[in-house]
């Protein structure tokens, strides 16, 4: 029987100038390539690693193949560097898998890989196209940090307990804490089990696309960034859809905070499907600037104090009254009561005796406002303390 000493294989620090084939090899003990530069082709498709596999700081230059390797040890590619296509395509990784701070200058794929122990991505670039698709995470993984800046594709990814491998599954936590996403993020028809973190996450141009998907009640999205709303036409109707599936599954999951911030950015987003000018555009616009679409307390207490300063200064400096102006106190008193007229208290009859026209048309708009604008406080107070 071959001593360990022996069955331990070590390329760390090598450098192969050459297409290297590894293609089906069997590697019985520790494999180590740390250090190790591959300056064409690397092919490890259907290679078995049964112990450690060591990749740690190697460079790929030309494509790398892991398609269909098994990895039954721990597996280290942390601060590795793709610079061509990486191929983990249905890859098996049987114990922790590092790539942190691995950087894919070119696309990578990780189709159908399945991680049975904890998958840390944290801190690792992807610059190209990148697929997770039916991916399968039996146990924690951790993509904090990570920057995507083309599109990422997780759809079909299960995030939940049991494996289904005709899904991407992640059974144990998801964190995407302050990760990055450039461009689209399409989470369709995954499944998330446990706790699920995106605090933190930006999402710099596309809102990331959960439709059909099942998120759980721990889904964390606090200080999350999210894409200014789109001018485009076809890219806000892609907004919309996106912020109708969180919506909607905030709904379900009686997160009612997350459902109206979700909702708001949906409304926000419908702006662009209207004619520019037309009555639905114009109402959408003022619900956003009067009232944060119904979260803000801020904007109409701040209107209301500006349509009642407005009105107190036009009573207190024009001819209101008799061909003259009203005191101060008077114009402040007249200016508040009929921001709430629905109150039974009434000004003061001398003081409505003699008012001029256009001190009454100046009252009877502030009335008018003033209720719309009161309701608008009153419905960002209700769901700022609303329960379901």
């Amino acid at each position: 029987m071959p001593s360990k000493a022996r069955a331990d294989i070590n390329f760390g620090g090598a450098h192969f100038e050459r297409s290297v084939c590894f293609r089906s090899f069997v590697f019985p003990g520790r494999a180590s390539f740390d250090g190790a530069t591959f300056s064409n082709i690397a092919d490890f498709t259907e290679a078995a690693f049964f112990s450690d596999a060591d990749f740690c700081v190697a460079t790929f230059s030309g494509a790398a193949s892991f398609r269909r390797v098994m990895f039954s040890g721990g597996t280290n590619f942390d601060r590795a560097t793709f610079r061509s296509t990486a191929h983990f395509i249905s890859a098996s990784f049987c114990g922790p898998a590092g790539f942190e701070g691995a950087q894919f200058c070119d696309e990578g794929h990780f189709r159908s890989a399945t991680f049975s122990d904890y998958a840390s991505f944290n801190g690792a670039e992807f610059s190209a196209i990148t697929t997770f698709v039916q991916a399968a995470f039996l146990g924690a993984a951790n993509f904090s940090w990570a920057v995507f800046s083309d599109n990422a594709f997780f759809a079909e990814t299960a995030f939940s307990l049991g494996a289904s491998f005709n899904s991407t599954t992640f059974s144990g936590h998801a964190h995407f804490e302050v990760a990055m996403f450039a461009d689209s993020a399409d989470f369709t028809e995954a499944e998330f089990g446990r706790h699920t973190s995106f605090a933190g996450a930006r999402f710099a141009r596309l809102v990331p696309d959960f439709r059909d998907s099942e998120l759980r009640e721990a889904t964390e999205w606090h200080d999350a960034e999210w894409p200014h709303a789109s001018t485009d036409r076809a890219r806000a109707q892609q907004q919309v859809y996106s912020y109708e599936r969180l919506k909607a599954e905030m709904e379900r999951l009686k997160k009612y905070a997350d459902e109206q911030f979700f909702f708001a950015k949906e409304l926000r987003a419908r702006r662009a499907l209207e004619r520019r000018g037309s009555l639905k555009y114009l109402l959408n616009f003022a619900y956003e600037t009067f009232a944060g679409y119904g979260q803000s307390v801020r904007r109409p207490m701040f209107w209301l104090v500006i349509l009642f300063a407005a009105g107190a200064g036009l009573f207190a400096l024009t001819p209101t009254r008799k061909g003259a102006p009203l005191a101060y106190d008077e114009a402040a008193a007249l200016s508040i009561t009929n921001l709430i007229s629905f109150l039974p208290y009434k000004p003061d009859k001398g003081t409505v005796d003699g008012l001029s026209p256009l001190a009454k048309i100046i009252g009877d708009l502030q009335s008018f406002l003033g209720v719309i604008l009161l309701f608008l406080l009153g419905l960002a107070l209700r769901n700022q303390f609303r329960m379901k």
